[in-house]
């Protein structure tokens, strides 16, 4: 049987109110001409990186997507494989009018571009970093497509995704929380659930779909756009297009803004997360709000360096509704000590907060990058604290590409990247929280029942190598990774015999990977094969499973 999700809006309607009367004061004081910006998903998003590496000045443009792209440094390059992608990106993220021009009033109107995902799993779900898809067993379908309107300073993007899943059986793990359906994440409370029922799903979602003003290099709107904070390339530990994107309203830089000595990226944003429909529907009356900010500096000296901080903030809604102060959450004390009252001797909060330090450094001459990521998901009590167990409650990422130019132009792309979420060893002496899982938030960090944050889930970690040739026809690769999962619960489970047998859940993946550009269009494929061993924490319990993956996306001129 067949079902279809048709999901309404739960971003606070204070919020858009209050953005949209913004937006429409800002429209009559300005006069630049809006843009299209790079979503997080574009394979050209990421060759933007690989073109610094390659020799190309850096574009400053590093932790902040959907990325815009500065003319200025796009002009400057010099041949490069996708010479051709890449002036078309340059093209819709400039204010050049659009294919059909601007009719009397001023107003343009540009397609967004369509695509068409499909995906089969054989054996069990996998998949990740697909937004609004969810790739159960069996086969699965993406299909979004969009127009584009300007005017003035104003940018009305319709972009939506319709998604569905076949949805087969497999075996599942037995969970042992009563009030949650047997399809929920066995080994915690998190609304993560093992399968999206048990029929066929379908979903309509806005996808890449906004309403903003872009007004001298400030950008501010509401939007349901996918939004990917940090360096990381496959995992990105606060916020990531791992689930489908949320309602929610923003103000930021448009590109990174000269400030003199360097440039500098600010992004805020405030919205709405939704629980899915496989998990305990009593917690879901008021809702969830999340409200995040990320600052990224890239001085001129030393030269390719960038640095960033980001913090996110999510929590249940008040009966009483949101006040103001849930929108400044972000900017919050560091330390419990400074929230402790004689009710409250522990500071203890009612919110979930995820901090993130990052940084990248890109060496052009030798054609190298280096990034990391070093997160925490519990406050300190203190400063002391602090330095006496700076590791407490963290979780990191650590990577490094290398390009190498070969003839004609091509690039040979060499990447190596790990994530690391279990708990660290302070948990044997003091509580020490799993990431994205809170004890009053109990749907924890997730939207629609996937994570908003890194892939590799709460207490988990991987380790993957990537090789990919890019031409002018295209790109071709392999990708090969570890997977550990949930090791936190592994550990914990370890001191109970009722609740696993033994052994950690290890998978380990690989498969080549081909993007073929064809005019217009683009062809993706990729074949992943998954070995995993002890699934469910059980001896010897190993699994294959073969995952197809087939996209064709139109790009317009």
């Amino acid at each position: 049987m067949l079902s279809i999700e048709a999901r309404p809006s739960r971003c606070p309607e204070a919020s858009i109110t209050l953005t949209s009367r913004l937006v429409l004061v800002l429209l009559g004081a300005a006069n630049a001409v809006s843009a299209q910006s790079i979503p997080v998903a574009d394979p050209v998003s990421d060759y933007v990186r690989i073109l610094e590496i390659s020799g190309g000045a850096t574009s400053g443009s590093t932790f902040v997507r959907p990325t815009h792209l500065s003319p200025a440094w796009l002009e400057g390059l010099g041949p490069h494989p996708w010479l051709e992608r890449v002036e078309r990106a340059r093209r819709a993220t400039s204010s050049e009018p659009a294919v059909n021009g601007a009719n009397d009033q001023g107003v343009s109107v540009r397609p967004t571009g369509a695509r068409v995902r499909s995906f089969v799993n054989t054996g069990h779900p996998f998949g990740f970093n697909d937004d609004a898809v969810w790739q159960g067993r069996g086969l699965s379908v993406g299909l979004d497509a969009g127009l584009e309107l300007q005017w003035k300073a104003l940018t009305a993007r319709f972009h939506p995704t319709m998604t569905y899943a076949q949805n087969t059986d497999f075996e599942l793990a037995p969970t042992g929380w009563p009030d949650l359906p047997p399809v929920a994440y066995p080994w915690r409370v998190i609304d993560l659930p093992q399968r999206f029922g048990t029929e066929s799903h379908s979903s309509f979602d806005l996808g890449e779909s906004e309403v903003r003003a872009d007004v001298r290099g400030i950008t501010l709107g509401v939007s349901n756009r996918n939004r990917w904070w940090g360096p990381g390339i496959r995992n990105a530990i606060l916020m990531s297009d791992n689930a489908p994107g949320f309602h929610h309203a923003f103000l930021g830089t448009r590109r990174p803004a000269d400030i003199g000595l360097g440039t500098l990226e600010v992004f805020y944003l405030h919205g709405g997360l939704e629980q899915s429909d496989w998990f305990d529907q009593s917690l879901a009356v008021n809702g969830r709000f999340v409200t995040g900010l990320v600052v990224a500096v890239s001085p001129d000296w030393p030269r390719g360096l960038s640095l960033g901080m980001g913090r996110v903030i999510y929590g249940l809604v008040p009966d009483s509704g949101r006040s103001l102060s849930h929108w400044f959450l972000p900017l919050q004390g560091l330390f419990k000590v400074g929230r402790a009252t004689p009710d409250n001797p522990l500071g203890d909060d009612e919110e979930d907060q995820l901090l993130s330090l990052f940084a990248r450094w890109v060496f052009p001459e030798s054609g190298l990058e280096v990034y990391t990521e070093w997160a925490r998901t519990d406050h300190a009590w203190d400063l002391r604290d602090f330095m006496l167990e700076p590791e407490h409650a963290q979780g990191r990422t650590l990577g490094l590409r290398h390009s190498t130019g070969l003839a004609d132009g091509r690039l040979l792309v060499l990447g190596f990247e790990l994530t690391d979420l279990s708990k660290t060893p302070t948990s044997q002496v003091r509580d020490n929280p799993t990431y994205y899982e809170h004890w009053l938030v109990t749907q924890g960090y997730t939207h629609r029942g996937q994570l908003l944050g890194a892939s590799v889930g709460p207490g988990g970690s991987a380790q993957s190598v990537t090789i990919d040739l890019y031409a002018p026809w295209g790109r071709g690769g392999l990708v090969l990774e570890r997977r550990v999962h949930d090791n936190d619960a592994y550990y914990l489970g370890a001191v109970s015999e009722e609740a696993f047998q033994c052994c950690h859940d290890v998978s380990f993946s690989g498969g080549p990977r081909l993007l073929l550009f064809r005019g217009d269009f683009e062809v993706d494929v990729q074949s992943t094969l998954t070995r995993e061993l002890n699934r469910y924490f059980q001896r010897r319990n190993d699994v294959w499973n073969l995952n197809l993956a087939l996209s064709g996306r139109w790009r317009p001129r």
